[in-house]
């Protein structure tokens, strides 16, 4: 009965067809029939768009669905989204360029550039325990209000006296929000112009390489932005009987005890916290406030843009690329903040290549299923955003998941 309700009634009630804009290769007509059966079959509600980069190329560029549920204005070739956590990966490369300068070493101590966060038992961090969620720090004790969160010097001074949960490099906590906070001090503080982490990406990488991506919202962007929306009850069931390792994730998720990290990070800022009825990152004022954890804004064609051209050597040189092959945190650990383990490095989320076991693939996943995937065997880059937040993400989102079989099942038959 369950199933019936998942596999035939979800669809037959919840489905539509929708337009599919957007270009395409031929040989990838494969991804563009499962684009479409994820609404078909209902498991897009609102709007998404697919970008694929191979060897080099743009082979799709695909969008499609509603941009915004209050007048059924359609998603279009300018549509952007928030991209959650995969906002992280954009922050990596911004690291990885001044790696790449020759201004800092993945290895050094942030100390070397931002003394003041050597207190209380932090001076032995390295900017990779950082990148590799290893610093200790995944959330803050005081109370984030809306405008501490503005203010990077005020941001600053509270990590700086901040105490670490485990010795920095001892073990690996998810750092939802704070990495965000941290990183953008380093780059700050590394960067010879002094400049933030969203406007050094902005003038450094975004710009010179025409993308359309920001972290933080501008005003002017306002209008391009899909609103949001969060699962009903009954889309979490149905994505639960259609993928049951979702179970143990809930179980992991919500039987944690209020003192417990996951929940102190979801509940500061409280500006911040996503539940099913309050969805703050529709709200400009949110959205204007850049976070490199969080609040990056773009859409699938200019994300994979920029990790295509990063994984090209147009961004960073080869030499810097060869430090970013594969996961620095390989061994099992039970994850300090989420309890669900995930090999990390550099910055990006790893896993072992679909193709050749010794091998990995990178990138980051974003709440609701938001997908980036970097193939760096196969020169590949799959991105996935939407607007109609899931009750997943990554390797347990159905949708995504469906359209990474898809990109594989073209390129094993080109």
């Amino acid at each position: 009965m369950l199933n019936i309700f998942a596999h035939i009634y979800w669809p037959m009630y919840y489905g539509r067809d929708v337009i599919i804009n957007g270009y395409i290769d031929s040989k990838f007509d494969y991804v563009k029939k499962a684009f479409r059966n994820n609404f078909l079959k209902g498991m897009e509600r609102e709007g998404a768009s697919i970008a694929v980069f191979y060897k080099g190329r743009n082979v799709i560029n695909l969008y499609g669905g509603i941009k915004n549920n209050s007048n059924n204005e359609e998603w279009d070739h300018k549509t952007k989204t928030v991209i959650f956590s995969a906002t992280k990966a954009i922050s990596s490369v911004c690291i990885a360029l001044l790696v790449d300068r020759n201004y800092i070493k993945y290895d050094d101590k942030v100390i070397k550039v931002w003394p003041e966060y050597g207190q209380y038992g932090k001076e032995n961090t390295t900017i990779e325990h950082v990148l590799t969620h290893m610093a200790g720090i995944p959330y803050l004790e005081k109370e984030i209000s809306f405008e501490v969160g503005s203010n990077e010097e005020e941001l600053a001074r509270i990590i700086e006296s901040s105490k670490p949960l485990w010795p920095p490099g001892y073990t690996s906590g998810y750092h939802g929000l704070t990495f965000g906070w941290i990183v953008n001090e380093i780059v700050k503080r590394t960067d010879p112009k002094k400049r933030s982490l969203h406007k050094f990406f902005k003038d450094e990488i975004s710009n010179p390489n025409n993308l359309d991506i920001d972290i933080g919202c501008k005003k002017e962007s306002l209008h391009h932005i899909a609103k949001i929306s969060q699962p009903t009850i009954f889309e979490i069931i149905k994505d639960t009987l259609i993928q049951p390792l979702m179970i143990p994730m809930f179980g992991i998720a919500f039987l944690q005890p209020n003192g417990s990290p996951i929940v102190k990070m979801q509940e500061n800022p409280s500006w911040m916290k996503m539940t099913l009825n309050n969805i703050p990152f529709n709200d400009p004022k949110i959205l204007s406030v850049p976070n490199g954890a969080i609040t990056g804004i773009t859409n699938s064609y200019n994300l994979g843009k920029l990790f295509n051209l990063f994984i090209s050597g147009k961004i960073v040189s080869n030499r810097t690329l060869s430090q970013i092959t594969r996961p620095t945190l390989t061994n099992w650990h039970l994850e300090r903040t989420t309890l669900w383990p995930v090999y990390k490095g550099r910055g990006f989320f790893w896993d072992v290549n679909p193709i050749d076991s010794s091998k990995f693939i990178f990138g980051h996943p974003g709440y609701g299923c938001q997908g980036l995937h970097i193939d760096l065997e196969n020169e590949l880059v799959v991105s996935y955003l939407t607007n109609g937040l899931k009750s997943s993400t990554s390797i347990l989102c159905v949708p995504y998941q469906s359209i990474l079989k898809a990109v594989y099942k073209s390129i094993n038959n080109i």
